[in-house]
């Protein structure tokens, strides 16, 4: 039998397996456990290689709470040159993580123990004994020298070590990794006893970097993924929920605008659509309710609330206006950007400005004063999702933005507001 250790299956799904979403570093990931190892596999890239831990170099685990009092699992790996490190997982509930804490101390302090499976499980643990999973015997059976077996911690750009053997004597210093200078997580847990980085002096936007890599500074630049909470990183994904959607764009505009930005034009007009009649039918509805009260002997007022055709008619003349401003407001988004030079297409544009009607379906739902926030909301959204989504300076972001909304506010209150036009 050939020495080589078998590649991991990508291809095959973990059926049966639970499969909880844990951040490690600037990544989400899927940790799953067998009967065999934990496995770290990304969530947004899932042709990309896991990271796979046997139980037997896992010689430490801690429940802690993160500076975001999130719930957190500490692991130490203990690699058979002697030498430690740490990574921090990040549960999005504390139910998760105590259940995950639960069984992966069950699997390292009790290495007979064998978690009930279902068939399924069974089958898949039969697959991945075919396809590189590591157990304790033949970690010591095969030569790790010549593999390039991916080890979670080491830069993707730099060549992949040993997973426990010594370093190739290419590599600089075993300190830096031991450091932290890579971005997945690891912190220095030599002898571990607790250790916090933010208690080390390091600045909150340099924890886990060196500065003496610019890579690294350029990464930060990026809005410090060691600083953001699970719910950022979440909504930095992609696949959200509508309700998800409307909640990434009212409280993290930027990674929810990192998401929806592969998403096909279809998708945003159906949201931008929902998110107009939302405005137009709640719109009415107040006025008609407010207007009765206000005016009572009015027999227009009066007579509203109980003339349904006269009710549609003013929800589709709101809706209506409402699909004409956005798409004016669009159009001359784009032109403003090809104006600054930059190098947007159409689609791409005007996919930013559907999503940022998000301002008038919620902030334009504010009795009295929510119709004069949103629009001024709706700029920000769309100068958010211009620098988010492609990487647009925000000076040509702001131009390209507020321009159209002042061009459109001048001549709605020329047509409309002055009088100056007489409507027959």
């Amino acid at each position: 039998m050939s020495d080589i250790v078998q590649p991991y299956d990508n291809n095959y799904e973990r059926r049966g397996l639970n499969q909880s979403k844990v951040r490690v570093g600037g990544q989400l990931y899927y940790l799953i456990m067998d009967t065999e190892s934990m496995t770290l596999k990304q969530v947004s890239g899932p042709q990309s290689s896991p990271y796979v831990y046997p139980y037997n170099i896992v010689s430490g685990i801690s429940l802690v709470s993160n500076e975001y009092f999130e719930p957190c699992l500490e692991i130490t790996i203990s690699y058979e040159t002697m030498e430690t490190a740490g990574m921090t997982l990040v549960f999005e509930t504390s139910e998760e993580r105590d259940s995950a804490f639960s069984s992966l101390n069950q699997m390292v302090s009790n290495p007979a123990f064998v978690p009930p499976v279902t068939p399924e499980q069974k089958d898949y643990s039969d697959k991945t004994s075919q396809t590189g999973h590591f157990t304790e015997n033949n970690l010591h059976n095969h030569n790790f020298e010549d593999q390039n077996i991916q080890k979670h911690g080491y830069d993707s750009y730099e060549t992949e070590k040993p997973y426990v053997s010594g370093y190739n004597s290419g590599y600089e210093s075993v300190d830096e990794y031991r450091s932290g200078d890579y971005p997945t997580g690891y912190e220095n847990f030599e002898n571990y006893t607790g250790y916090d980085r933010s208690q080390a002096g390091y600045d909150e936007y340099d924890r886990g970097r060196h500065q003496s890599y610019e890579s690294e500074k350029k990464y930060d630049s990026y809005g410090g993924g060691f600083t953001k909470s699970f719910d950022e990183y979440k909504y930095s994904q992609s696949d959200l929920t509508i309700i998800e959607k409307i909640t990434g764009f009212l409280r993290y505009p930027s990674e929810t605008f990192e998401s929806v930005s592969s998403e096909d034009l279809k998708s945003g007009i159906l949201y931008a659509g929902l998110m107009l009649c939302l405005f137009s039918v709640v719109s009415v509805l107040f006025s008609a309710i407010i207007a009765s009260a206000i005016a009572p002997e009015s027999t227009i007022y009066n007579n509203l609330l109980s003339d349904i055709p006269e009710l549609i008619r003013l929800i589709l003349e709101y809706l209506i206006f409402g699909v004409f401003c956005v798409l004016i407001y669009g159009i001359l988004v784009f032109l403003l950007t090809k104006i600054t030079g930059q190098e947007l297409f159409f689609t791409e544009s005007f996919i930013t400005t559907l999503y940022s009607v998000t301002a008038i379906g919620t902030i334009g739902l504010i009795p009295l004063f929510g119709i004069f926030l949103a629009p001024l909301w709706m700029i920000f959204l769309q100068i958010k999702g211009l620098c988010s989504a492609y990487d647009i300076e925000v000076k040509f972001a702001a131009v390209s933005a507020v321009i159209p909304a002042v061009i459109m506010f001048a001549v709605f209150y020329y047509l409309i507001i002055s009088g100056e036009v007489a409507f027959i």
